[in-house]
């Protein structure tokens, strides 16, 4: 996809998603919380509104944003490493909507599934870049679930991939796995190598759709110090 017509494909993959004309309808804030599934009145998805605090907007244009996204495979430090490069920073943070989607329905995750998971993803992005922060900390977006959907289903829906290279560039970090796995009731890959497979798999469709990438790696403290210098170097 060239670069000249990522704003049409953006607006394309945004009405494909949410049946909607691309505008303001999928804006939230912390008086409306919810956003309607599409084609299932009366139904809600949740999100989380945690990361729009502290920070103060400039009302930039939402082109204007500087975007940073964390990728990688689970129990890498993603969330943990999104939500402190935010209170670092002061800007929001833009949380995994796939977690969300399992703790409100449950598990386990269903192709079906894969269709709320990306949409509640776009709004939950849409939404925060919509309130005008000078940059966001994404703790993973729609790149994670393509490689989440063709592992577990053997295939992406088109128009999530379609999004996924419409996304708005940005200072992508993938983390890689060789910290030590934590149990939780949503993961559920304790074998390393499986987790390498994830990493490898992410850095595989990021070159594939010509997206620059930095790899962090080590100890927590040491992936920590790499992230807030990547992002300090962007704000320069």
């Amino acid at each position: 996809m060239r670069i000249a017509h990522r704003e049409d494909a953006r607006e394309q993959a945004f009405v494909q998603a949410f049946g909607l004309a691309w505008g303001g309808e999928v804006v939230l804030s912390a008086e409306a919380p919810l956003v309607a599934e599409i084609g299932a009145p009366g139904v809600s998805i949740p999100v989380d509104l945690s990361g729009l605090s502290p920070w103060t907007p400039c009302a930039k244009e939402a082109s204007q944003t500087e975007r940073v996204v964390l990728l990688g495979p689970e129990s890498a430090g993603k969330t943990w490493l999104s939500r402190e490069l935010a209170q670092t920073f002061c800007v929001p943070f833009v949380p995994e909507y796939l977690r969300i989607w399992v703790d409100h329905r449950g598990l386990p995750v269903t192709l079906s599934d894969a269709h709320a998971a990306a949409r509640g993803q776009i709004a939950s992005e849409f939404a925060t870049r919509s309130l005008g922060p000078r940059a966001l900390i994404c703790d993973t977006d729609l790149w994670m679930n393509v490689v989440y959907a063709r592992r577990y289903f053997g295939t992406c829906p088109d128009w999530i991939e379609q999004a996924a290279c419409a996304q708005l560039p940005a200072l992508t970090l993938v983390l890689t796995p060789e910290v030590e796995w934590t149990p939780d009731p949503q993961r559920g890959l304790p074998d390393e190598s499986a987790r390498w497979e994830i990493f490898e798999a992410v850095c595989s469709v990021l070159r594939e759709a010509n997206r620059p990438f930095t790899v962090v790696r080590g100890g927590w403290e040491q992936r920590r110090f790499a992230a807030h210098e990547h992002v300090k170097a962007l704000q320069s």
